[in-house]
């Protein structure tokens, strides 16, 4: 690495290509299947809106649920070569799944790909941090290539499935994935001897054990990842299942973090207070996220048939625009923070959070837009408006998503940001079911979609004033707090 230092794969510790390139295609998977799967149960399979969008939700709350078991189980039990490993054989299994034309092999596709999720993602990037020594001043440079291939696999896989399925089927987007996970693995398997001393350091357990107690453990490894799979089958068999069990964790995660904040003095109270309700506004934010894969797609896919040229527009390239927007966002906001920074952090982190709940209404207000515009033949102008609404809330997801990750590190007391980070990661899984539920609404004409975004919008703004409501708490809790630290 040069003096300067490069934003370049090559300046970086051996094994980093590797994890990079799993991280792409595992992306590519979720978003691909995440722009499709509505479209894909509808369409395919010829399921009701209602019932598309409860599988859609319950896949993504599991898909951000499931990662923080899985990286329990690894640090408890598998260790990450053999947690990330398994995770790329399941993805490549679950896809593999949608081949066929079954609900049950379906389920049980969704299922796999699911536990596949919860095994593979937090500890491939796990696995990444510990590449580095604790001052090695590559770590930034290297998390943010690893960010921007976690966009860059999101676009692809919108856009790839998008183009494959208009072109090929509706099951060449999961083979592509297939073939992408499982090239994965091959490299891992491969260029595993340049993280090699990692994974024995970190899986040092495994290494003391017999052949024996090896030959048990795997066996019940697999074991676990059976009755797993078919527990996540049943949840999307069986809704009221998913919803006791997301209730269920939603209230025990209020009672332990009201237990925990009886234990400590005012002043870390009041933290834990605001840091809890900057999670819980979150949650409205990535509730209007996850409609892009959901009712905007559907909307979509009836009702927008847009060509360039003489090549049609897939209804899944539009699922690539808010990673899109992201990607080419960051380095401005990114570089209008670093012009921010002082004794007023607390305050941007509460305006960037307040922000991105405003921008969402906003987006949805654009979309009701488009709709009205489709109902009045304008389709240009709808596809327009459809853009300017991915873009608000692209901008709202880089406002709010480094946001609350920054205040948890600042707020929540040393030996409770482990256990408020995994909170944070729960509450996007929530989003993903309580957006699911706005969703489930029959919309069968455009004026129903525009009627539900504007609806959608109206939330969301409330949702804006109660904050706004709220601020002078806020900041008779905790700004003040930056007078003396």
């Amino acid at each position: 690495m040069n003096q300067q230092g490069t934003l370049s794969a090559q300046s970086q510790p051996k094994g980093f290509f590797v994890l990079f390139f799993c991280e792409v295609w595992d992306r590519f998977s979720f978003y691909g299947l995440q722009s499709i799967l509505v479209l894909f149960l509808t369409n395919y399979y010829g399921l009701a809106d209602k019932q598309a969008y409860g599988v859609y939700g319950i896949y993504m709350s599991l898909a951000f649920i499931t990662p923080v078991i899985g990286g329990f189980v690894a640090d408890k039990l598998l260790g990450f070569k053999r947690a990330i490993i398994s995770g790329l054989v399941l993805l490549i299994l679950g896809n593999a799944c949608f081949v066929f034309h079954s609900t049950q092999i379906l389920l049980l596709g969704l299922g796999t790909i699911t536990v596949g999720i919860g095994l593979f993602k937090a500890n491939n990037a796990s696995l990444l941090g510990i590449l580095y020594e604790s001052q090695d001043s590559r770590r930034e440079k290297g998390f943010t290539i690893f960010y921007m291939g976690m966009n860059l696999g999101a676009i692809l896989g919108a856009v790839s499935y998008g183009f494959l399925t208009q072109t090929f089927g509706w099951h060449a987007g999961f083979v592509a994935s297939a073939i992408g996970c499982a090239i994965s693995l091959i490299l891992f398997l491969l260029r595993q001897t340049s993280i090699i001393p990692i994974i024995k350091t970190i899986d040092v357990k495994n290494g003391q054990a017999s052949k024996s107690q090896l030959l048990i453990k795997n066996m019940l490894m697999v074991l676990a990842i059976i009755m797993s799979i078919f527990f996540v089958v049943s949840m999307f068999s069986y809704h009221i299942i998913f919803d006791i069990i997301i209730w269920g964790i939603s209230g025990t995660t209020v009672f332990y973090i009201f237990k925990m904040s009886l234990k400590y003095g005012s002043k870390e109270r009041h933290n834990i207070i605001v840091l809890f309700l900057l999670i819980v506004f979150g949650i409205f934010y990535f509730a209007s996220l996850v409609q892009v894969g959901s009712s905007l797609m559907l909307f979509i896919d009836r009702n927008i048939h847009f060509s360039i040229a003489v090549i049609k527009i897939p209804t899944q390239v539009y699922a690539a625009l808010e990673p899109l927007f992201v990607v080419l966002a960051t380095p401005f906001v990114t570089m209008l923070l670093g012009r921010t920074t002082g004794r007023n952090y607390l305050a941007i982190v509460l305006m960037r959070v307040l922000l991105s709940i405003v921008l969402a209404g906003v987006s949805f207000w654009v979309f009701s837009w488009a709709a009205s515009n489709v109902s009045s033949h304008d389709l240009q102008r709808a596809v327009i408006w459809i853009i300017i609404g991915n873009l608000l809330l692209g901008l709202g997801e880089i406002s709010i998503g480094p946001a609350i990750t920054s205040a948890v590190t600042y707020l929540a007391p040393n030996e409770l940001r482990g256990t408020f980070m995994g909170i944070w990661f729960l509450s996007i899984g929530f989003a993903g079911y309580i957006g699911s539920l706005f969703a489930e609404v029959k919309t069968t004409d455009t004026i129903s979609y525009a009627a539900l975004f504007k609806e959608f919008a109206i939330i969301i703004f409330v949702i804006s004033i109660i904050f706004v409501f709220l601020y002078p708490m806020f900041r008779r809790f905790v700004l003040k707090n930056e007078i003396t630290q």
